[in-house]
Parts: structure tokens; C-alpha cells; sequence
């Protein structure tokens, strides 16, 4: 087994993972030239370096969705130090979800944890 291999968690067989990704999510409305996207966009830029200060943190993605007016922001941290960040309650999650609840036109504040791994093709040999 090597070190990549020992860091790997599983959820069942063939079902690993490495990473733990906490999201935010919220909707806006387009009114108003989508002033509400605008600040929550603002909102994040506050607590960017904060996140990316998380010990282990391996990104930080703004998901946006122009269609169905979903803003996310993905943080993912390496698998082994997630359990650090949720004892301090995800920090700065709980300002971040203030602020966006007083934005107006916001709504439908959630937040989810999940896995995430990498997904690469096996070769495939050709069998006759």
C-alpha cells in the first residue's frame, strides 16, 4: 500500500474518497441587474483567506448557476483534516451564512457536507 493509499477513506468497496467538501448554497434573483449575485459574490471575496487558511484545504470553487440562480461556494479539504475544521464549526461558515441572509433577494440558505474523489479511467485491455 503506498502513502497515497493509506490516506484514502472508504465508504464501501470500491467507493473511496480523499476528499471531504463542505458546501454554501443559496439562491438569488436576477432583478436589479443581479444585485443579489453582486453581493453575495462580495460575501464571499470577505472570507476568502479565511478559507483558504483552513489546515488541509485543497480548494475553494464558486459554483454559479445564471439558469436556475444558484450561488455555492465549495470548500475541500484533505479527507484526514476535516474532522479539525467541523470541530470549529467550519469557521468563518456561520458569519458567511449572516451575511448572506441579509442580502436581500437571497433565499433558500443551506449548506451540505459530502465526498469527492477524483475519477480516473482504468485501461481497458482487449480481450478476443
Amino acid at each position: 500500500m503506498d502513502e497515497k493509499d493509506a490516506q484514502m477513506k472508504q465508504i464501501v468497496d470500491g467507493v473511496e474518497f480523499d476528499t471531504i467538501a463542505r458546501e454554501w448554497r443559496c439562491k438569488f434573483i436576477s432583478d436589479g441587474n443581479r444585485a443579489s449575485l453582486v453581493a453575495c459574490q462580495m460575501a464571499l471575496e470577505s472570507v476568502a483567506q479565511d478559507l483558504w487558511e483552513v489546515e488541509g484545504v485543497k480548494s475553494v470553487e464558486r459554483v454559479v448557476c445564471g439558469d436556475c440562480l444558484d450561488f455555492k461556494v465549495i470548500t475541500s479539504v484533505d479527507a484526514d483534516k476535516f474532522g479539525e475544521w467541523k470541530k470549529e464549526s467550519f469557521d468563518p461558515e456561520e458569519f458567511f451564512i449572516e451575511m448572506l441572509g441579509a442580502i436581500d433577494g437571497v433565499s433558500q440558505i443551506e449548506t451540505q457536507t459530502y465526498t469527492k474523489m477524483s475519477v480516473i479511467p482504468t485501461d481497458f485491455s482487449d480481450e478476443d
